[in-house]
């Protein structure tokens, strides 16, 4: 297979320079925005605008110009749909990503001029979840399972893990068409499973033969939620997608987490609401305050609790956005674990 093949149909060639750098000094990325579908907006807290948000700042504000105008809407996403952007197709390109179109290259360029703090972000929550699996690797954890709407291959987990621990086991669970066709072609090796699915239902996919088969549940194993939770628009269900993990881990395991702020920039959430008219994105940037209430009363890994994804455990050696940028970082990360004493069918407190 070539690589024109591994693309898809009609895959223009990547015009980012070599390593996603942009004229920011960072690589650009994940954009951030409100909920799924048809006009329908998430709310925002009352007084959210152009101060900081929960101890987070937001960059300068500038007008989207025809930005609203001139991307196309759709109702659905297709298996290669080149007409309309995709929020993790724009991420893809902007950390020199291969599987992405045109029109996701000049939405992530429209966006870049509304929320210039969007490459900065990218390139944290990159690192946090490189930083993530060195640091469960390194606990002792010998297999993964990743949930998430789409997979960020630049810089796969999986590859990363094999870095320190060559033996791990590795399932992949996601439901973006496009980067699923780009993963299988890029990433499949010897235990690493690629699983296409409703990452939204862990339950079910958790009971997954092709899982099953990789990785047994009984024993300990690191969970990546990168790109889970803020890709689930209702709070409840978010939380009783973690609760499922949760319940279904073995003692011993870890569930590594990270989640897009909502920063209260008008034009830049207006921006975004263009692109994520597509029901089936939900992408859903919250409050810290309403990250905090989906995760009570689970336990973390670390004193300091949900923090700026630049703060946790960082390594100076790290290229990239450090704690020195924490106010502009733009998500948050932390890591759940569930002690080898937990009783079976422990579970945290629920959901206010």
């Amino acid at each position: 297979m070539d690589e024109s093949d591994r693309r898809g149909p009609e895959q223009p060639q990547n015009t980012a320079p070599a390593g996603g750098e942009s004229d920011t000094g960072f690589e650009a990325g994940s954009p951030s925005g409100t909920e799924q579908g048809q006009g329908h907006r998430r709310r925002r807290a009352a007084g959210a605008g152009r101060g900081p948000i929960g101890g987070f700042g937001v960059g300068p504000v500038i007008e989207p110009g025809y930005w609203e105008d001139d991307l196309p809407v759709r109702s659905s996403l297709s298996l290669v749909d080149t007409s309309a952007p995709h929020p993790w197709r724009m991420y893809n390109f902007l950390v020199g990503g291969k599987d992405n179109f045109q029109v996701d290259r000049d939405a992530a360029a429209e966006l870049l001029k509304v929320r210039p703090d969007t490459a900065l972000t990218a390139r944290a929550v990159e690192s946090f979840c490189a930083r993530c699996v060195v640091e469960l690797a390194g606990a002792g954890i010998r297999q993964f399972v990743q949930f998430g709407s789409a997979i960020s291959v630049p810089r796969a987990s999986s590859a990363t893990a094999r870095q320190y621990a060559p033996d791990v086991r590795f399932v992949y669970v996601a439901e973006d068409p496009v980067t699923l066709i780009h993963a299988r072609a890029v990433l499949a090796e010897d235990n690493v499973e690629i699983i296409g699915g409703n990452f939204r239902d862990p339950r079910q996919m958790l009971s997954e033969p092709a899982l099953n088969a990789l990785v047994d549940l009984d024993e300990p194993c690191g969970f990546l939620l990168f790109g889970m939770l803020d890709f689930i628009a209702d709070d409840r269900r978010a939380r009783t997608a973690l609760q499922d993990i949760y319940d279904r881990a073995a003692p011993g395991s870890y569930l590594a987490f990270m989640h897009i702020l909502e920063v209260g920039n008008g034009p830049a959430d207006r921006a975004v609401d263009v692109i994520l008219v597509q029901e089936d994105i939900q992408l859903t940037p919250r409050h810290v305050p309403e990250i905090e209430k989906i995760i009570e009363g689970f336990e973390l890994w670390d004193e300091q609790g949900l923090v700026p994804v630049t703060n946790w455990r960082p390594d100076p050696k790290e290229r990239g956005p450090g704690p020195e940028l924490a106010d502009r970082a733009g998500a948050v990360g932390a890591v759940i674990v569930k002690r080898s004493d937990a009783k079976p069918g422990e579970r945290a407190g629920a959901l206010g």
